[in-house]
């Protein structure tokens, strides 16, 4: 193995920077006083800074795609979900911004996919940056052509993130309808460490479903004047609205049906039977039969629904039950034994630790909590919390392990802590130094 070794001075990275750093050095070492003070004030000077600092538990991250996840109350139909679905991704496709969306009502057939007919998801794609609409800058008046691609990296211009998220949620104030932005990842990730699929919510545990609906909706009368609040929506978890069946126990016996019979046959009129798959290369679509929605979409209706019985005779459904409808809870949720109820908060462009803050003070004052009813924010500021209280453990034990080593490797407290100040005292250090001209500059 040849070649020629090279000294410091001559080399064509370290030789410039030897001499651009010498006489660094030497102007700073003549100018001690000055340079401490300087120092000094840049930190103070930070300390204001550092207090007004934002706090969040992760910052944006672009993903070229957002997530509108909207919210209506609940007991939609689902000719009403998809006609709204249909009409929101209208809204979003006049913006010029937008490439395509991607809509969804309802859920799959999957346990993993919990999602009602009252929570609704698109996926907008959008175009790129470059393609997005105008705004105005400190430089549109003046610059010329071929210095616009170095400003733009400065300041862009055309409209923020922020903007067009803005401008949209605008478009979509629809009635009845409480609007949620965030993106397909991050959205994800939120809604599996935490439940709120937007960047802060409410969890309300309490025992009784009637009062946590009440508290929460005061919680969203509260939190949507609160600086910062885009949208805020409590669950409506106590108005599910149901059709509730009381049988005629007697009147079955008198025709021989038992109620399996008669529930099979309210089932199939009004949610109605797979008889057949069509099949299409490799789709596969069901057949399903039912009766038509003008002789289902009342009570009165569905009294004369007809139930077979033995031979070729048919009773109208009014003769053997009762039909009358009523409100109760659409969804229980249960954490840790305790019922619990969200209220979900999207806010703009503030940090997340900061609005958290702004927002407990206004519920502390101003929202009363019945005994044995408690209050827990979520989303990203309680996974900040959690994160948060690991590092305080694992922040200290790494330190002192560390210092432990390094201890090992000394035997000194003195040499530790000269070592942990990023102070080079060593003069071993400088012994086995091949070059020392820059030493030798040095006053």
């Amino acid at each position: 193995m040849g070649g020629k070794i090279r000294s410091q001075e001559d080399h064509r990275i370290t030789g410039p920077l030897m001499r651009i750093y010498a006489p660094v050095v030497r102007w700073t070492l003549r100018r001690k006083t000055q340079v401490i003070a300087a120092a000094i004030a840049l930190v103070l000077l930070a300390i204001p800074m550092y207090w007004t600092r934002g706090s969040e538990f992760m910052p944006q991250v672009d993903e070229g795609s957002l997530l509108y996840m909207p919210t209506t109350m609940p007991g939609i139909s689902i000719a009403e979900s998809q006609k709204l679905l249909q009409l929101t991704d209208q809204i979003l496709m006049n913006f010029p911004e937008v490439d395509h969306v991607l809509g969804k009502a309802g859920r799959a057939d999957t346990p993993t996919d919990p999602a009602p007919l009252s929570m609704l998801e698109t996926v907008i794609v959008l175009k790129p940056q470059s393609e997005w609409s105008d705004a105005h800058t400190w430089y549109s008046s003046w610059a010329p052509l071929w210095l616009l691609p170095v400003l733009r990296h400065i300041t862009p211009d055309h409209i923020s993130q922020q903007q067009l998220v803005a401008e949209m949620n605008q478009a979509l104030k629809i009635p009845g309808l409480s609007n949620s932005w965030t993106m397909p990842i991050r959205g994800r990730i939120d809604m599996l460490n935490s439940g709120i699929r937007t960047p802060v919510g409410l969890k309300i545990q309490g025992a009784d479903l009637n009062k946590m609906q009440e508290i929460g909706r005061q919680a969203e009368k509260l939190l949507s004047v609160v600086p910062g609040t885009r949208n805020v929506f409590a669950e409506r978890i106590g108005d599910g609205y149901f059709l509730d069946v009381n049988w005629d126990r007697q009147a079955l016996a008198r025709y021989g049906l038992s109620i399996e019979d008669a529930q099979n046959a309210l089932s199939t009129a009004v949610g109605g039977e797979n008889v057949s798959t069509v099949i299409k290369a490799r789709e596969r679509y069901p057949v399903n039969v039912r009766y038509l929605r003008d002789f289902r979409s009342d009570l009165e209706s569905l009294g004369r629904v007809l139930v077979s019985v033995s031979g070729d005779k048919q009773i109208p459904l009014s003769e053997l039950a009762t039909l009358h409808t009523l409100t109760g809870p659409s969804m229980i949720r249960n954490e840790d034994g305790l019922l619990t109820e969200y209220v979900f908060v999207d806010v703009t462009d503030v940090p997340v630790g900061d609005y958290v803050e702004q927002a407990q003070r206004e519920l502390q004052d101003k929202l009363k909590l019945p005994t044995g009813y408690s209050i827990l924010w979520s989303g990203q500021y309680e996974m900040a919390l959690r994160v948060r209280h690991r590092l305080m453990l694992i922040v200290p034990v790494t330190v002192a392990i560390i210092l432990f080593l390094l201890y090992c490797n000394t035997r000194s407290a003195v040499k530790t802590m000269i070592v942990c100040c990023l102070a080079r005292h060593s003069r071993h250090s400088r012994d086995r130094c091949r070059n020392r001209s820059l030493y030798a500059a040095l006053p």
